[in-house]
C-alpha cells in the first residue's frame, strides 16, 4: 500500500482567455484530476488530491493533507503546478501571486511526516534547483524534476502523461518509477529530467 498526494496549483495561463488556446489551457487545469484518475487504477495506491489547478494552493492546505495520511504507509507527493527561481532559491509558484518557497514546503513535510521518507515528482520549470534544498527532507527521501534548475518545463509531455498513463500497471509508483514510466510513454522533449536522494547526490 503507498499514498500518492497531488499537490495541484494554479496553472492557469492568461492566454487561455484567448479561444484558440482554451482548450490546451483547461487540459492543463485538469492535469492534476486526470492524473488522479489514471493513478487509481494501479492497485495498492490511495490516491488524493489537494487543490483544484485553478486557485492558489497554500502550505496550509498541504499540512492539513499531510495530517490525514499514515506515517507508516509510503508516501508519493507529486507536484503539478509552476516553479520558479528567485533570490531566495526555488519556489513553488501556487498561484498568481503567491508561492511556496521549497524551504517551507521541505520542512513541512519532514515535520508531518516525522521524518519518514516521502518521494517527490514535480513536474515545474526550473525544477532542478529543487533539488539543493533535498536534505531538508526526510532522510532516504527520493526527489525527481522533469527539468533541471535552469530549463523551463514544456506541460505537453506532462499532460500526454497524465491523459495517456499506462492503466493497470503492476508497479510501486516511487519517483523512480514514475521518472521511468514517463521517459518510456510521454518523454518527447529534449530537457534532462533530474534524480536525487535528500542524503545527496544528483543525477540528470
Amino acid at each position: 500500500m503507498r499514498n500518492i498526494l497531488i499537490l495541484a496549483g494554479d496553472v492557469q495561463d492568461p492566454l487561455g482567455s484567448i479561444v484558440a488556446f482554451a482548450s490546451e489551457n483547461e487540459r492543463d487545469i485538469n492535469t492534476a484530476k486526470t492524473l488522479k484518475e489514471s493513478l487509481s487504477s494501479c492497485k495498492g495506491h490511495n490516491v488524493s488530491v489537494v487543490g483544484d489547478g485553478k486557485s492558489s494552493l497554500s502550505l496550509e492546505q498541504i499540512g492539513q493533507a499531510l495530517d490525514n495520511l499514515d506515517n507508516a504507509t509510503p508516501l508519493t507527493i507529486i507536484y503539478c503546478g509552476h516553479g520558479r527561481v528567485g533570490e531566495n532559491g526555488f519556489e513553488f509558484s501556487t498561484g498568481e501571486n503567491s508561492g511556496i518557497k521549497v524551504q517551507d514546503m521541505f520542512n513541512l513535510i519532514k515535520q508531518k511526516r516525522n521524518n519518514h521518507p516521502v518521494d517527490f515528482f514535480s513536474n515545474a520549470c526550473y525544477g532542478g534547483a529543487m533539488h539543493f534544498a533535498g536534505n531538508l527532507l526526510p532522510d532516504n527521501s527520493v526527489l525527481v524534476s522533469l527539468t533541471d534548475a535552469k530549463t523551463v518545463n514544456n506541460a505537453s509531455d506532462f499532460i500526454r502523461f497524465a491523459e495517456n498513463f499506462p492503466t493497470g500497471v503492476s508497479v510501486d509508483l516511487t519517483a523512480a518509477n514514475l521518472l521511468s514510466l514517463f521517459m518510456q510513454t510521454s518523454l518527447t522533449n529534449r530537457f534532462s529530467p533530474c534524480i536525487s536522494r535528500s542524503n545527496g547526490g544528483m543525477v540528470n
